[in-house]
């Protein structure tokens, strides 16, 4: 059997949004329905932009809607299949929170209630369009499950093989095997307007290693779909005693060098920061550069690149208008 949890987060039933108390919708008189008629209209054009939004971000086998425009669903995992649905009431996102739906046979029950725990209470820390924060949220989660399968998995295959070893003869070593792709540390994504912002960063110790890295992000098609991946590299060539740096701005005149100038001021070497912007047709003005410095610094400090004595460093500011 699947494991559905429907969780309206607080709101009322679907029923309940459509029809609304007699009690408050009498008080107000002829007023209060048009009110009503107002807010309710509100709602659909700022569903209808989020939807927009989302449908440039996710390909169609990722995220796809309804005919009746109020049922959103996003894939989690193909292999094995996990969906996400959201049910939004008529009144969301002024007042009232969508319906969730987690449908997957193969997720733990204390997976999906977690889930959907976690999405109530980002909810309540950010009212609003949500859809895009909360599935994110609910993707990391349902990764992290099957990245624990896979730890077991592997651990179970190399006791078996441990077992097998027994007294065969040690074989010649093997030939050294090509370094592994790169890894970068994914920061938290930041929304404001409908654009979402979200920063990764990697070590790297040349410039070529700065491509490769590069590839190896860009291969993500989420990624390489956004509007703009704005990046920026430090390193210190230990051979030449030179310090060796760059940065690209990705149509979003002026990031790159914002990036560049936070790196020096953290005083951080031998790292690649790139900032990944999903642009939700609404111009930021020197918000962007804000939200970019953000994202970027947070990324560099929370996995573990940035030096003590920058802890305290100012992070540089936009100016510039879009």
């Amino acid at each position: 059997a699947l494991n559905f949890f429907n969780h309206p987060c607080g709101g009322q039933t679907r029923e309940a949004l459509i029809k609304g108390p007699q009690g408050a919708r009498s008080a107000g008189g002829e007023r209060g329905v048009v009110g009503a008629v107002f807010s309710m209209a509100d709602d659909a054009t700022r569903r209808a932009q989020e939807l927009e939004a989302l449908q440039a971000i996710y390909a169609p086998g990722e995220f796809w809607c309804a005919e009746d425009g109020l049922t959103w669903s996003f894939l989690l995992s193909s292999a094995p299949r996990a969906e996400f649905h959201l049910y939004l009431p008529l009144t969301y996102p002024t007042d009232d929170s969508p319906t969730i739906i987690v449908d997957a046979d193969w997720l733990p029950a204390a997976r999906v209630a977690q889930i959907v725990d976690d999405l109530a209470a980002l909810h309540r820390e950010s009212a609003g369009e949500i859809a895009f924060v909360w599935f994110t949220s609910a993707q990391a989660i349902v990764q992290a499950e099957l990245d624990a399968r896979a730890a077991a998995t592997s651990v179970a295959a190399a006791a078996h093989e441990t077992e097998l070893i027994g007294s065969v003869e040690p074989l010649e070593a093997p030939a050294p095997r090509a370094p592994p792709p790169h890894q970068f540390f994914s920061g938290p994504s930041l929304t404001d307007r409908k654009s979402t912002f979200q920063a990764h960063v990697t070590r790297c110790a040349s410039a070529v290693e700065v491509r490769t890295a590069l590839d190896h992000l860009l291969f993500d098609r989420k990624i390489s779909r956004a509007a703009h991946n704005q990046y920026a590299w430090r390193i210190w060539d230990e051979a030449r005693g030179v310090q060796l740096h760059d940065n690209f701005d990705d149509g979003e005149s002026g990031a790159g060098s914002k990036l560049a100038e936070l790196l020096d001021l953290c005083k951080v070497n031998n790292v690649l920061v790139v900032v990944t912007r999903w642009h939700g047709g609404i111009h930021l003005g020197a918000d962007r550069f804000r939200h970019i410095v953000a994202t970027a610094r947070g990324a560099i400090e929370q996995a573990g690149f940035l030096p003590a004595d920058a802890q305290t460093a100012s992070a540089p500011t936009g100016r510039r208008k879009k």
